[in-house]
């Protein structure tokens, strides 16, 4: 008896130690309740560095097209749909009982959003619920309690550990890839294969050959076998009901919502951005940006100068408060390039800068620099293009 006691023991500890390491994380999608807003596929990313069962939960008011497109990401545990008047427009008041209700429900040690106007609404009222601290802006995981963000407009890295039991979080899109979807399962590619098959051995006569026969009633009987597992198993994660309940706080309502059309890219989609600063001198002299972005198939923005000058919407406003991207191109246009400006753009893999001082901080951070008038520089870019596009092609 006395040497079964600590074998049993240890048994139950070495349990116990498991149980603790254990994580589960709950991501919150963003979605204009058709279509799936592309960084939820980077915050899958980041959740799945943490490690544990992924949720993900979409909340709308007629989102089930959105919740089905979640369910092709692969690796997730479940998705949890949520239809409610009360979400529309997703208001962070009334989505914030809905989250904790889901974390009374699933004990989630870890809750991830992205680093947006949505995801830093919704999470510190979610933190200040669980009386958590709410760590934003991430760019790395170390570890499932370990993270890593920037300081000091960039500046610096801060290494952190969050030792409390749920973990609030948001995630900096530009440092993570998007996760990989299901482009069809591993069923479905088999049951596929095994049909064009069949079709090849089915007999045509009775003068076909048994061997032929034989080929023909084995493949169909596994394609029947594959439809009744494929009926069985599903495509994509499980997708669930929320728990119901009047989520409508009353403290907020969506009157209207107002969309800006472009024929250009999204910001935190585009390849390319065009940026311009303080330097452009008028919202008039912006129109050249623009044409010049329709030559390169870019995006616009404005530095944080720019927009308060009003050459800029508020929606274009590139700058440690507003977008933090990585895109492949960054042409910087008229940009002094302070703190504010340096730490919006250092991420992009190829930065041009266009200054007519040469001493302009901006240029000791941009791979290829052009000293002049932006107002003579512009115009002869554009017309270089042009003479491109207008060129035959041989």
């Amino acid at each position: 008896m006395k040497s079964f006691l600590p074998f049993y023991t240890t048994k139950i500890f070495n349990f116990s130690i498991d149980i603790k390491r254990m994580k589960s994380v709950l991501v919150i999608a963003e979605h204009n309740n058709e279509t799936l807003t592309p960084i939820t596929r980077n915050i899958v990313t980041a959740a799945k560095k943490i490690g544990g069962e992924l949720t993900v939960l979409v909340a709308g008011t007629e989102c089930s097209n959105a919740a089905k497109s979640v369910s092709q990401i692969k690796g997730l545990k479940r998705v949890v749909l949520a239809e409610n008047k009360a979400f529309n427009g997703f208001p962070a008041e009334n989505l914030t009982p809905l989250i904790l209700s889901l974390q009374k429900q699933f004990s989630f040690t870890h809750i991830v959003a992205g680093a947006t106007i949505f995801g830093k609404g919704v999470l510190p009222r979610v933190a200040a619920k669980l009386d958590v601290p709410a760590l934003t802006d991430i760019t790395d995981v170390k570890d499932p309690d370990v993270f890593v963000r920037p300081a000091y407009t960039g500046n610096i890295l801060m290494t952190i550990k969050v030792k409390d039991p749920v973990k609030i979080i948001t995630v900096r899109q530009s440092n993570f890839p998007p996760c990989s979807l299901q482009e069809s399962s591993r069923i479905r590619d088999k049951l596929a294969v095994v049909r064009r098959a069949m079709n090849i051995h089915k007999p045509i006569n009775n003068r076909e050959s048994k061997f032929k026969t034989v080929q023909y009633l084995r493949l169909k009987r596994a394609a029947e076998s594959l439809t009744k597992w494929q009926e069985l198993r599903g495509d994509g994660a499980p997708i669930r009901q929320a728990p119901k309940g009047d989520y409508n706080l009353g403290l907020t309502e969506v009157i209207k919502r107002d969309f800006i059309k472009s024929c250009r890219p999204q910001l935190s989609e585009a390849k390319t951005i065009i940026c311009g600063g303080k330097g452009i001198a008028s919202k008039k002299n912006f129109e050249l940006l623009y044409d010049l972005a329709d030559k390169m198939n870019a995006a616009v923005g404005g530095s944080k100068s720019a927009v308060e000058a009003g050459f800029a919407s508020k929606d274009m406003y590139i700058a440690r408060n507003g977008k933090v991207l990585s895109p492949n191109l960054y042409i910087a246009i008229g940009i002094s390039g302070n703190e504010r400006d340096i730490a919006a753009l250092k991420e992009s893999k190829t930065i041009i800068a266009i200054n007519k001082d040469p001493h302009a901080p901006i240029f000791k951070v941009a791979d290829y620099g052009l000293v002049g008038d932006l107002f003579e520089i512009i115009p002869k870019l554009i017309s270089k293009l042009q003479s491109k596009e207008n060129t035959p092609k041989t």
